[in-house]
């Protein structure tokens, strides 16, 4: 190998190298900005697991949110299953009472 071929090859690895090392700092804000929205979904589910009643319900951001409601059960045990986009399940199960 030239000297002129090495300089090129040694150009072209280190624009390589410099693109990866770009990418890869992307990726890490990525993984950190899923972090934390996954965190703050977490605390506002705990939130509403908390909550006897719901008191505001906006159905954009629900829509945002949910990927699906699955409502099975029976009239006496209802349960719900939220599945969210980012694939975690919240359930609650609730006893219906006949007054």
């Amino acid at each position: 190998m030239n000297e002129q071929t090495h300089k090129t090859e040694q150009a072209r690895l280190d624009t390589a190298y410099e693109k990866l090392v770009a990418r890869k700092g992307e990726l890490e804000k990525e993984q950190a900005d899923r972090l934390r929205r996954s965190s703050e979904i977490g605390l506002v589910l705990r939130k509403v697991e908390e909550m006897v009643e719901c008191l505001e319900f906006d159905p954009e951001v629900f829509s945002v949110l949910a990927d699906k409601v699955v409502v099975s059960g029976r009239k006496k045990d209802v349960r719900l299953r939220l599945v969210m986009k980012g694939g975690s399940t919240w359930l609650q199960s609730r006893a219906l009472h006949q007054a």
